[in-house]
């Protein structure tokens, strides 16, 4: 979870042009609760920048700085569709780690979601 955590703020960040956190470790947060609320910070972020996402930036670059892959311009449509890829990766994961623990869990195919809200 923390890696998800991570890698959103990372990027969301770099796409508002901010210098990225540092990674996110377990003796940051004290429980669930804890994660839960930074969580909900880092989807506002996002839930702010999609908002106000208009054409020129969603088609225009940002500076990407790598300490280990050096530097790239990237147009901010791709990022956002490696971040969307990146959640789905990992949500599947989680989900069978669940789900092998005996945990409930839930249809998780977006055409579901999207015909459930038609209804």
């Amino acid at each position: 979870i923390l890696h998800m955590m991570t890698w959103d703020e990372q990027w969301f960040a770099r796409l508002n042009e901010v210098e990225p956190p540092p990674r996110l470790t377990d003796d940051l947060f004290a429980d669930r609760a804890a994660i839960r609320a930074y969580w909900d910070q880092i989807e506002s972020t996002m839930h702010k920048y999609l908002k106000e996402l208009d054409e020129d930036t969603f088609t225009g670059t940002v500076q990407i700085i790598s300490k280990t892959r050096g530097e790239a311009n990237l147009p901010a449509w791709q990022i956002l569709l490696h971040v969307a890829n990146h959640a789905t990766d990992h949500r599947a994961q989680t989900l069978r780690l669940l789900a092998q623990l005996g945990a409930p869990t839930f249809e998780q195919d977006f055409m579901i979601y999207l015909w459930a809200r038609e209804h």
